[in-house]
């Protein structure tokens, strides 16, 4: 009998896994430009997130933040996002200029 609870999750459609040194999106400096290397986090806030158009390859620029760890304004294919820090941290990044 197979036990498949000790099998390690298999990585979900919509959270391709970046690399360990990918930089959280929202530790990158105000006004910098960074392209997406992966999304990690739960499905819902993955798949959200792509269907937003945050996939990688595409090119992202840090705003503006709130104060007080609050929600960040990314600019996206010309489109700005406010997103809550949690899902922004969510986005690795893998170069920024």
């Amino acid at each position: 009998m197979n036990d498949l609870s000790s099998l390690p999750p298999s990585p979900s459609p919509f959270c391709p896994l970046p690399a360990a040194s990918a930089t959280p999106l929202p530790e990158l400096p105000i006004g910098t430009w960074g392209q997406i290397e992966g999304i990690c986090g739960d499905d819902e806030t993955c798949q959200r997130l792509v269907e937003m158009g945050f996939t990688p390859g595409e090119w992202v620029r840090l705003v503006t933040a709130a104060p007080l760890e609050g929600a960040l304004a990314i600019n996206l294919r010309g489109t700005t996002f406010a997103l809550r820090r949690a899902e922004a941290h969510c986005i690795r990044m893998k170069g920024c200029t």
